[in-house]
């Protein structure tokens, strides 16, 4: 813009068709650069900084307490946990997403790790100092009915204590965005709440599933997982 306005200033002062020519070149050229700059922010994504849980070899009893699995479905659901992994981390690779770490256990998780490591997770920052645009996190691992997450030592995670975190760890609300992606029975039940936040100082998605009774076995846990691959 100062190069235009000089050469603008000279363009009045001396009146030559050389200049006037020169002066039109730069204009077109910058108009070129804007409109490209524009496009550029129309069409490519903002910042974005993914974590995950994988907490798959863990049942729901009818009590609401968290066990470990016989020992027959350890190697069916460790071999399907790791493909989920692999799935969700090759997904932050594909869409240039910062990993900031994907956790799996083989036992689940306490409400106390969780609870550290999204707070950890939402205190991240770009390398030029600014939070980023968009937070992912994903959680792959069992729920109460309510859609909670199920955690060791009859440990829960609501909706409202997930948010609670986000907004103490949020200061510039609605500066960024987060995205939540569950794959786990009965986190549709958070679905309604979420769309209640609307906008405002509260932009959070969810992407998850319902499962439909033809596939709900009550002897059995659901297969963990299935979602991540056919959304990735």
């Amino acid at each position: 813009m100062l190069t235009t306005g000089i050469l603008g200033v000279l363009c009045w002062t001396t009146r030559t068709t050389y200049n006037f020519s020169l002066l039109s070149i730069v204009l077109a050229l910058e108009a070129m650069v804007a409109e490209l700059l524009s496009e550029f922010s129309r069409s490519l994504g903002g910042t974005c900084v993914g974590s995950g849980i994988v907490a798959p070899v863990v049942a729901l009893r009818n009590d609401g307490s968290v066990t470990v699995l016989p020992p027959n479905f350890i190697q069916e659901a460790g071999a399907r946990s790791t493909r989920t992994l692999r799935a969700v981390v090759d997904f932050f690779s594909e869409h240039m997403i910062t990993n900031c770490g994907c956790d799996w256990s083989m036992a689940g998780v306490s409400l106390d790790d969780v609870e550290k490591k999204l707070t950890n997770f939402f205190q991240q920052t770009t390398a030029e100092g600014p939070r980023f645009d968009t937070y992912f996190f994903y959680y792959s691992g069992p729920t109460t009915p309510t859609g909670d997450w199920a955690l060791t030592n009859g440990g829960t995670l609501s909706l409202d204590r997930l948010l609670s975190i986000w907004r103490e760890n949020n200061p510039d609300r609605g500066a960024s965005r987060l995205v939540l992606m569950c794959d786990c029975e009965h986190a549709s039940q958070w679905a309604a709440s979420v769309r209640q936040l609307g906008g405002g100082e509260s932009f959070v998605a969810l992407q998850t599933l319902q499962l439909s009774k033809s596939r709900r076995d009550p002897e059995s846990p659901p297969a963990i997982g299935d979602f991540t691959d056919a959304w990735t």
